[in-house]
């Protein structure tokens, strides 16, 4: 089980941590979010980037961001 700690963010970013003190103070909406796996954690960030959000995931295992290009028309 992964434990995570989610911060969403006026301008469509969303940061799953393991640290709570990672989130910026400034995030509108928070929750602490349990996991089976790191795979479902990445499933969970492939499908916020589908509706748009950019994403980054800072654990002790694993680190990602959305690329800057992903969204560019």
């Amino acid at each position: 089980m992964v434990t995570l700690f989610v911060g969403e963010h006026r301008n469509g970013r969303v940061k799953f941590t393991s640290d709570r003190d990672c989130l910026s103070p400034d995030i509108i909406r928070f929750s602490e979010r349990v996991f089976v796996d790191m795979e479902q954690v990445k499933t969970s960030a492939a499908k916020l980037e589908d509706r748009g959000f950019r994403v980054c995931i800072d654990t002790e295992d694993c680190f990602y961001e959305t690329p800057e290009d992903m969204f560019v028309r």
